[in-house]
């Protein structure tokens, strides 16, 4: 009996990319008069890391510093600059402001990939999360458990196929466009729904899972 092709899963392994307004280091200029200044390695903006602030030690001197609760609207001119507004600190990420409190995958603090959600936690169950690739958000089904043959989770969807259906077929232009293709379908896993989400073309990887569902499996291995 021959197996009959039903459903392939694309899935990626990320390499773990940094929140670059995270990344600000700030540096102190002693100026004439006794003027201090604070600026970060952009020259706009100064940016505390969560944990680490507290009172600020200058010429013998203790000040308090306040983080406001408005500010400009977030732009690649101000990314790093923080705010802090519904109860959480939030950070210009050079789109948007983005809490550093709400847990990571969450449509608050989008993660950079299914991989960083799980090395943030171990625990983190298979399911939808919100993802940031560049300045595009998605809610994507994260594989948290290990796919047979293709190894370890984080596993982050990319595009899903249906072999019943001609939509991905041979010299379809959706292999090589960067255009989406019914995005809620890469909120629910392994089924027979077809998806092409942005990660297909904006997220970094270093691993390829091709995952395939048949008439003999119901799961993706």
């Amino acid at each position: 009996m021959k197996m009959k092709l039903v459903f392939v899963l694309f899935l990626v392994s990320t390499l773990l990319l940094t929140n670059k307004a995270l990344e600000k280091r700030a540096s102190v200029t002693y100026k004439n008069g006794g003027e201090v200044w604070l600026t970060s390695d952009k020259g706009k903006d100064v940016v505390l890391h969560p944990g680490q602030g507290g009172r600020v030690r200058i010429n013998g001197a203790f000040f308090n510093l306040k983080i406001g609760s408005s500010g400009n609207p977030c732009n690649e001119g101000n990314e790093g600059s923080a705010i802090y507004r519904n109860g959480a600190l939030e950070i210009c990420d050079g789109v948007r402001y983005v809490s550093v409190t709400a847990k990571l995958g969450s449509a608050r603090n989008p993660a950079p990939s299914c991989k960083a959600i799980l090395e943030d936690d171990w625990s983190a169950p298979s399911g939808v999360y919100y993802i940031k690739t560049n300045a595009t958000v998605t809610k994507v089904y994260c594989y948290m458990e290990n796919i047979p043959g293709c190894g370890g989770g984080g596993w982050t969807t990319i595009m899903k196929t249906n072999g019943y259906l001609l939509t991905f077929r041979y010299g379809s232009a959706l292999w090589s466009n960067r255009a989406s293709y019914h995005v809620t379908g890469g909120q629910s896993g392994a089924d027979h729904q077809e998806t092409k989400l942005p990660t297909y073309w904006t997220m970094p990887f270093n691993s390829l899972c091709l995952g395939m569902v048949t008439s003999f499996h119901s799961k993706p291995r």
